[in-house]
């Protein structure tokens, strides 16, 4: 259960207001008042989380080592009943300069860069209702509406750190509420 500081605004179903303390405690890990991605994850799995989904977010990691980009190697895989349909990882389009002082230039970097979320779904060529998609990160709004789009009903991703949660707070929570909105399973290992 995780404690928060009132946002009247950003209230589900399940939240609590805890009147004497102003706090409030909800039990929904979609809720954006939820903030336990900022608990450190055990060592062991959650319970929802098979060998394989284990497997395929280690690939996801070392699929996300191919990037070219020196601040971050992000990796995603998308599967389908225990097969891999595709992979992708954060870059600039094929056939495009991809030269090291494009990548140091960060305003040039983000005007060219294809995340790795958005490289899967490119890449897999085929239906994609009903995949799982890991991911080394938790996506930005913009792949997180890709991903809806394409039909994925399950999103695993490893837990960031605080620094990131620091940079990406509002795709997180936007990227929760539309995630909750449309259905799909996030699971934040």
């Amino acid at each position: 259960m995780a404690v928060h500081p009132p946002n009247k605004e950003m209230l589900c179903d399940e939240c609590e207001m805890n009147m004497m303390t102003m706090t409030i405690n909800c039990h929904n890990p979609l809720c954006p008042n939820n903030e336990c991605n900022k608990h450190k994850p055990s060592k062991e799995p959650p319970p929802e989380l098979t060998n394989w989904d284990i497997r395929f977010l280690t690939m996801a990691k070392h699929i996300g080592l191919w990037s070219k980009d020196p601040s971050s190697k992000c990796g995603a895989i998308i599967s389908r009943n225990k097969v891999m349909i595709s992979s992708g990882f954060n870059g600039f389009p094929a056939n495009t300069d991809d030269y090291p002082e494009i990548y140091e230039d960060r305003e040039r970097k983000y005007l060219r860069v294809i995340h790795a979320e958005i490289n899967a779904i490119l890449y897999a060529k085929c239906d994609l209702t009903g995949c799982t998609l890991y991911c080394t990160l938790p996506p930005c709004c913009q792949c997180t509406a890709a991903i809806i789009q394409s039909g994925i009903s399950k999103v695993i991703y490893n837990s960031p750190d605080q620094s990131f949660i620091d940079r990406w707070k509002d795709h997180i929570h936007e990227s929760k509420r539309m995630f909750s909105e449309a259905g799909v399973v996030i699971v934040e290992y």
